[in-house]
């Protein structure tokens, strides 16, 4: 089925226009300006999750005037300032059913209006629904049938506007009281002999306490994986049964194994009776402490560590576990530092005394933004930039020395955002990295290679100077202002990864240690209770 439009073209744009609509198995799509009105549907929540990548990889793939250097800014391009400036009209939906395919139309105004003789474009994109991967665009104006105007192109940008501010996600109040489902108590599975059924009493302080009551003892027994068996043989349908495994295996759980042989921190290396060593000393028993962080460091405790690390400003534990390394933050410094001065203040600042990331190199750490996965390239680290100097637009960054992008959009060698990426890629065992620039108007993405002579140059400089500067240090804290060794857990003695203080004692105590689950404003240790209890009888 054709459309007029069809009809209207020479014999060769038909042809051409024939082929936009056919399949590699030869099967045609039907003509979407011949679809009749009730054949579309106005449902963002059905749109393809259309994202850059896939709009990029067709604008650069089709002869256009698109390139790559251009695309690089695409804010700047016409076709973004069709959707900013709501030319482009709503896009309705139209679904093949055929190989997944779908097709998005809409209409667009031109930049210039010519009064009520203005021609509105009328743009429609076929892609498939399943990969996002574009197949063919056309439209009604002079380039429309290179299936890449200006005008197809803004209709691509505004489903991907959409899918990235989650416009086409559905929300929580469009589902019946799915907004109820966070303000309900989770409830942990128990035995019923362990469940109290009493309603709690209202205090004078204001606090829930548990009913007095005497409750009758159960005799239970442990079921064993003899007693399920049985079980399964009388009913073997049961449908508890199914949720129920015998435990022939000593395997451990994920959770076992998460928990067993943590990473210590290495503030935790801090000892005394180390400070009244002569430096010659403390270097050799820095050398012995080096040699066996090696050793104890396994492939399952930087995973572990790279789990409970993900949220990076916002977890405790990546907090204490940067104490020490030499980060892709301050890789850059260490290989450029010299004066003594600078030195010590470099020493202070990987120590983090003045707040108040791990390979098969106990010293080193790195916490990029993220992880690309390509097809054709694999795993890759991801850094994103968002310069506050050039929040409004990156217009004057190319004669600006102390950018980190180049004229071309490269990142600069020399710059110390390179050193940063290069470490990223090191620890995270990757051969490339996506630099992100992001501002209000302007995003830019550059892939950096790993840099293999780089690396072999700085990171023999990189363990050098954590010899020699930071394990020392490690091992005294003689700068540390307080002078002090690291606050532990009371109960356990532990390092402080999430603690709590009491507020008679001064006593610290893990949550976990302390039986509570977050932070309450006046909390005492059993210890004191107890004390108090004894000085009111």
């Amino acid at each position: 089925m054709l459309s007029a439009y069809y009809n209207s073209l020479s014999a060769s744009d038909k042809i051409g226009y024939a082929d936009k609509l056919t399949l590699v198995n030869g099967i045609r799509l039907n003509d979407p300006y011949a679809l009749g009105a009730g054949e579309w549907i106005n449902d963002e929540k059905k749109w393809p999750r259309l994202q850059w990548p896939d709009i990029h990889s067709y604008l650069i793939e089709t002869p256009s005037l698109y390139s790559r250097e251009s695309l690089k800014s695409y804010t700047t391009l016409d076709a973004y300032s069709y959707v900013t400036d709501n030319h482009v009209q709503d896009i309705l939906l139209h679904d093949y059913k055929i190989e997944n395919f779908v097709t998005l139309k809409t209409k667009v105004l031109p930049s210039q209006r010519q009064g009520k003789r203005t021609e509105i474009y009328n743009v429609w994109v076929i892609l498939n629904k399943k990969n996002n991967c574009i197949l063919t665009a056309n439209c009604t104006c002079m380039a429309g049938l290179g299936s890449c105007c200006r005008h197809a192109a803004a209709l691509m940008l505004k489903v991907e506007l959409w899918v990235r501010y989650g416009k086409t996600e559905q929300a929580c109040t469009s589902g019946t009281n799915q907004w109820l489902l966070t303000s309900r108590r989770e409830v942990k599975a128990a035995r019923l002999s362990e469940i109290c059924v009493r309603r709690p009493k209202w205090t004078d302080t204001g606090l829930l306490q548990p009913a007095k009551g005497k409750r009758q003892k159960v005799n239970v027994k442990e079921v064993t994986d003899e007693h399920i068996k049985k079980l399964k043989l009388l009913e073997p349908k049961a449908a508890v049964l199914t949720s129920l495994d015998c435990s022939d295996t000593d395997t451990a759980s994920e959770s076992d194994k998460e928990n067993e042989d943590p990473l210590e921190p290495l503030a935790a290396l801090y000892d005394e009776n180390l400070r009244g060593l002569c430096s010659t000393e403390l270097q050799e028993k820095s050398d012995e402490t080096f040699s066996r962080l090696r050793k104890e460091m396994t492939q399952e405790k930087c995973e572990n560590l790279e789990c409970v690390t993900k949220n990076q400003a916002q977890s405790q534990a990546w907090q204490t576990h940067r104490i020490g390394r030499i980060t892709s933050t301050t890789l850059h410094r260490v290989c450029t530092v010299r004066a003594e001065t600078a030195n010590t203040n470099l020493v202070k600042q990987i120590m983090h005394y003045d707040n108040k990331d791990l390979s098969d190199n106990p010293h080193l750490g790195a916490s990029p933004d993220g992880v690309a996965n390509c097809s054709c390239c694999g795993r890759g680290a991801v850094e994103i930039k968002c310069p506050y100097k050039y929040h409004d637009g990156l217009k004057g960054s190319s004669d600006d020395i102390d950018f980190c992008l180049d004229k071309s959009f490269h990142l600069k060698k020399n710059h110390k955002y390179y050193h940063q990426v290069q470490l990223h890629m090191f620890v995270c065992g990757v051969q490339y990295c996506d630099f992100v620039i992001w501002t209000q108007r302007d995003l830019v993405i550059t892939r950096v290679a790993r840099d293999e002579e780089m690396l072999y140059t700085f990171l023999p400089i990189a363990e050098q100077f954590f010899r020699q500067s930071i394990l020392p240090e490690l091992l005294t804290r003689s700068m540390d202002p307080k002078r002090q060794a690291p606050t532990v857990c009371f109960h356990c003695g532990g390092p402080e990864v999430g603690k709590i203080t009491c507020a008679k004692c001064n006593k610290h105590f893990h949550y976990e240690c302390a039986k509570i689950k977050r932070k309450v404003k006046e909390w005492h240790c059993e210890q004191c209770k107890k004390t108090t209890k004894n000085d009111a009888l």
